[in-house]
């Protein structure tokens, strides 16, 4: 049984980095990795005024980043791919508005951007120990993360005193995606079928004791039952997934969850700098 096993899983089924090393082996081959880090800076400093008193800042950033792992079989798409297209703009305007009074307002954007895109888009069905390990079913999830950040200070001296009061405002949002719990999938799983597995079982007909054979050590029970298990391709387990909308509807196998979380938040100071006399 396990040598037919064996032919039959490098001709139809090839895998990696499985197998027990003994009784049944694994599927290498050569893959390309692809990493791709792309990213952009640029500033900008401007005097409005020749005096300098006005001044305009602009700097941003943005990154292109794609890293590809490798396919589980040959031919077919990386397992999981990872991308990275965040971006960000900072912008100043500090204005000395008179001797004693000056103003510094700051606006900064940042969106935060990270996807995992999959390499399965369809319901699965899972031969244990041979296509469910490591990566080799992975579905797609992306986020994004946009904040805006508005920030203005105000100093202003007026005879011992220092007044200093300002203000912060950030909004934040964070729509996400994701097709983690999406799909169903099924098990050719040998812990669900009558007798709860094969070896060292005594209704079992593959069980090779009771066929006139050496008994499997129990110690290797999980190892002759999950590629018997593969072998009769007998799907024993299914794993159905629902996903309701807040009304109640359900969604349509496969249908990507949404959801969409925020922030706001509010800050603001008031202080005095009130020099009494010189040493105090």
């Amino acid at each position: 049984t396990t040598e037919i096993y064996t032919l039959s899983l490098h001709d139809a089924l090839p895998i990696y980095n499985t197998g027990d090393g003994v009784n049944y082996g694994c599927f290498n081959f050569a893959a390309p990795i692809s990493d791709t880090s792309n990213i952009y800076i640029a500033k900008m400093d401007y005097n409005i005024t020749r005096d300098g008193k006005h001044r305009l800042s602009v700097s941003g950033s943005l990154i292109n980043d794609n890293y590809a792992t490798q396919p589980f079989l040959p031919g077919q798409p990386s397992e999981d791919d990872e991308v990275n297209y965040s971006k960000g703009i900072i912008a100043s305007y500090n204005a000395v508005l008179t001797n004693t009074l000056d103003n510094n307002f700051r606006y900064g954007f940042v969106r935060q951007s990270n996807g995992f895109i999959g390499n399965s888009d369809q319901d699965w069905i899972y031969f244990r120990g041979l296509n469910d390990q490591g990566g080799a079913i992975t579905r797609s999830t992306a986020f994004q993360r946009p904040t805006h950040n508005f920030v203005d200070d105000v100093s202003w001296t007026h005879g011992k005193h220092t007044f200093q009061f300002g203000t912060q405002i950030q909004i934040a949002r964070e729509p996400r995606l994701s097709t983690a719990a999406s799909y169903s999938d099924g098990s050719a799983n040998a812990s669900w079928v009558d007798t709860s597995g094969f070896a060292g079982k005594q209704g079992s007909p593959l069980n090779p004791a009771n066929n006139g054979l050496p008994g499997v050590d129990p110690s290797f029970s999980n190892s002759y039952d999950y590629p018997i298990q593969a072998l009769l391709g007998i799907v024993t387990e299914v794993d159905a997934k629902y996903n309701f909308q807040k009304d109640g509807t359900a969604l349509p196998d496969g249908t990507a969850l949404k959801r969409r979380f925020g922030l706001d938040s509010y800050e603001f100071y008031l202080q005095d700098t009130w020099k009494i006399k010189p040493t105090f």
